[in-house]
């Protein structure tokens, strides 16, 4: 079936769109990260990061090779409680 894409040159046939979709899923202990650009080329395999100031400094630091912040999307399941602290490092 395949993964569903956008085609933004229907919008603005004259921009070239580089957006890259971040998927995060929240565990107890550690979390699993993967990315995909608009093509469906995986740029980060599946692949854990720890609930930990060390984990959360290696996702920003292999997010930040990606791309321009702006073209990267992210995506996590919500959890209960996620803190300010959390949701601030992928705001600022």
């Amino acid at each position: 079936m395949g993964l569903p894409r956008f085609n933004a040159s229907a919008i603005a046939p004259e921009k070239e769109y580089h957006m890259i979709t971040v998927g995060i899923d929240i565990g107890k202990e550690k979390h699993a990260v993967a990315a995909i650009n608009s093509d469906g080329e995986v740029l980060v395999p599946p692949r854990f990061f720890g609930q930990n100031a060390a984990g959360f400094a290696t996702l920003l630091a292999q997010l930040g090779k990606l791309g321009r912040r702006a073209d990267i999307r992210i995506g996590m399941e919500e959890v209960q409680p996620v803190d300010n602290v959390t949701i601030s490092r992928f705001t600022s």
